[in-house]
């Protein structure tokens, strides 16, 4: 272990930020770069029960969906307050508070 300059608060070093590697920036950059097939959408196999029929579509056809299409399915959130501070940035028809419907911001 190195020794700590005495005319340095200990708190200067933060050992729980010491490894770059794991890190969520470091992380995040690794991702940017790294091809999204290591996600595993693609080694996914559809197994056949008698309770689904194996042509309707599953939790993983729905994410091979999303991934291929780059849109996202929000509709788990429809009918919930927005609850955002910029009441009209995701449109009129979210804004939780109707006084805040014409603020602009």
């Amino acid at each position: 272990m190195s020794q700590r300059n005495p005319e340095l608060a200990p708190e200067t070093v933060n050992n729980e930020q010491a490894d770059a590697e794991a890190q969520a920036q470091t992380v995040s950059d690794q991702a940017m770069v790294e091809p999204v097939s290591i996600l595993g959408l693609e080694q996914s196999e559809k197994l056949s029960s008698s309770l689904n029929n194996s042509d309707a579509q599953d939790l993983v056809d729905h994410m091979r969906q999303m991934d291929t299409s780059g849109v996202i399915d929000m509709s788990a959130y429809r009918g919930e307050e927005t609850m955002d501070d910029l009441e009209n940035r995701y449109g009129r028809a979210g804004v939780a508070d109707p006084a805040f419907a014409r603020d602009g911001s």
